[in-house]
C-alpha cells in the first residue's frame, strides 16, 4: 500500500516538473542562442565601422600630409629661396646666415601647424643634406635611402620605421623642388609628427571599455599606443590572430585571440597605401556579459520554479 502510494507520489511528482521545466528549457535555450547570435552581429558589425572610420581617418591624415608636402614644394616664395641656397651651394660659397634663417621662418610656418617635426632640403644627385630644420642632420647623405632615391621623381611617402642615427620612428614624405623651367633644383623631405597616429587610433567616442584600435607594421612592430599597452608603441610586438590576418592582406571581422592571449571579437583591415594593419576589437567577456546575464537570470528563474514545482506536487500528491 505504502508503496503504490510513493509510486503515484512520485509519478506526480516527475510528470509534473516535466510538464513545467520542458517550456522554460526550451524558451531560455532558444533566446541564450537567439540572443547571443544578435549580440554576435551587432558587436561585429559595430566594430567593423570602427576599423572602417578610423581607416578613413588616417587615409585622411596621410592625404593632408601629401598636400601639405607640394604645398610647401611649390610655394614659388619657397622655390625662389631654394633656387638661391642650391646656387651658393654649387659654387662652394658659404651660405648666407640671412638665406638661412628666412628659409627658416619660411619652413617653420609649416612646422608650427604641428603635423610636421622637420623639413629638410637635400641635393638631387648626391643626397647631402643642406638645410634642416633641425641642424644636427645638415651634412649627413641619404644617397641610399628610398624616399630620396623615389622623391627625386615624384611626391612619396615612406612606411613608418626607425631610423638608424636616432632610433626614433620616422614617417618621412619627399617631394622635387622644380624651378620654372621645370628643373629638380633639390629633394625635399618632411618628418610627420606621428603623435597624431596615436591620438587618432586612442580617440574612443562610442566605444566600450575594453573596445582598442591599434596599428602594427609589416614587422609586428605596434605603431600606436592602445588602451592596454599605453606605453606601447615602438616597444612591443604584436602576434595576435587578428593582426597576423589583417598583414597577410586580409579584411574581415570574427573571434580571434589577440596579443594578450584573450579571447576577444574584432574587425582587421590592410591599409595599403601605409602597409599597415589595423584592429579594432572588443573583449568577448566584455561582449557576451548581456548574454551572461540572461543566461543566470533564466537559471535563477528554473531554480525557482523546480522548488515551487516540487511543493505543489507534494501538496498534489498528499490531496490524491
Amino acid at each position: 500500500m505504502f508503496f503504490n502510494k510513493f509510486k503515484i507520489g512520485f509519478q506526480v511528482q516527475i510528470g509534473t516538473l516535466i510538464l513545467s521545466m520542458a517550456p522554460l528549457i526550451i524558451i531560455g535555450i532558444v533566446s541564450y542562442v537567439s540572443g547571443r547570435h544578435i549580440i554576435i552581429d551587432r558587436v561585429q558589425s559595430h566594430l567593423q565601422s570602427v576599423a572602417i572610420l578610423k581607416k578613413q581617418t588616417i587615409d585622411n591624415w596621410i592625404d593632408h600630409q601629401m598636400h601639405t608636402a607640394s604645398w610647401i614644394a611649390e610655394e614659388k616664395s619657397v622655390i625662389q629661396s631654394l633656387e638661391k641656397l642650391m646656387y651658393f651651394f654649387n659654387d662652394e660659397h658659404p651660405i648666407p646666415q640671412h638665406l638661412k634663417k628666412s628659409l627658416n621662418e619660411q619652413l617653420s610656418v609649416i612646422i608650427k601647424l604641428d603635423h610636421i617635426s622637420k623639413i629638410s632640403i637635400l641635393h638631387p644627385e648626391t643626397g647631402q643634406i643642406i638645410f634642416s630644420s633641425d641642424p644636427f642632420m645638415e651634412g649627413q647623405f641619404r644617397t641610399q635611402e628610398k624616399f630620396f632615391q623615389e622623391g627625386k621623381k615624384e611626391l612619396f611617402i615612406s612606411e613608418i620605421f626607425l631610423t638608424v642615427s636616432r632610433p626614433i620612428p620616422t614617417l618621412i614624405l619627399s617631394k622635387p623642388v622644380k624651378n620654372g623651367q621645370g628643373n629638380v633644383i633639390c629633394v625635399m623631405t618632411l618628418n610627420s609628427n606621428l603623435n597624431d597616429l596615436s591620438k587618432i587610433m586612442l580617440e574612443r567616442t562610442g566605444l566600450s571599455k575594453t573596445t582598442e584600435t591599434f596599428l602594427v607594421n609589416k614587422s609586428n612592430l605596434l605603431i600606436t599606443n592602445t588602451v592596454f599597452e599605453p606605453e606601447g608603441a615602438f616597444k612591443k610586438w604584436i602576434f595576435g590572430q587578428g593582426a597576423m590576418r589583417a598583414l597577410a592582406g586580409e579584411n574581415g571581422v570574427g573571434q580571434f585571440v589577440d596579443y594578450r592571449n584573450k579571447r576577444v571579437m574584432g574587425a582587421f583591415r590592410w591599409l595599403e597605401q601605409s602597409n599597415m594593419a589595423l584592429i579594432a576589437k572588443a573583449d568577448e567577456t566584455e561582449v557576451f556579459a548581456p548574454v551572461a546575464a540572461l543566461r543566470n537570470t533564466i537559471i535563477v528563474i528554473a531554480a525557482v520554479v523546480v522548488i515551487f514545482v516540487v511543493v505543489l506536487s507534494l501538496l498534489l500528491t498528499r490531496s490524491i
